[in-house]
């Protein structure tokens, strides 16, 4: 399902457990942008209240993912 809003994207964020994505203890949005391929402040747009652009499914879906990623030991 298609959830765009920038509180559910940042809850995705929280839930990223991957150490390289990781700086100073929070998720670090540049090197998720750089994950997913995306300039920094398009993805930061997509995470603004309001946002600057509605984010679309497939960076939603690729969150969605690097939540479930298990990190290497």
């Amino acid at each position: 399902m298609h959830k765009p809003s920038p509180d559910y994207l940042r809850g995705l964020l929280e839930q990223i457990q991957d150490p390289s994505l990781i700086t100073k203890g929070e998720v670090s949005q540049r090197k998720v942008a750089a994950r997913l391929g995306l300039d920094e402040r398009t993805f930061r747009g997509y995470l603004q209240t309001p946002p600057r652009s509605e984010c679309p499914y497939l960076v939603q879906y690729a969150l969605e993912q690097l939540c479930y990623e298990i990190p290497d030991a």
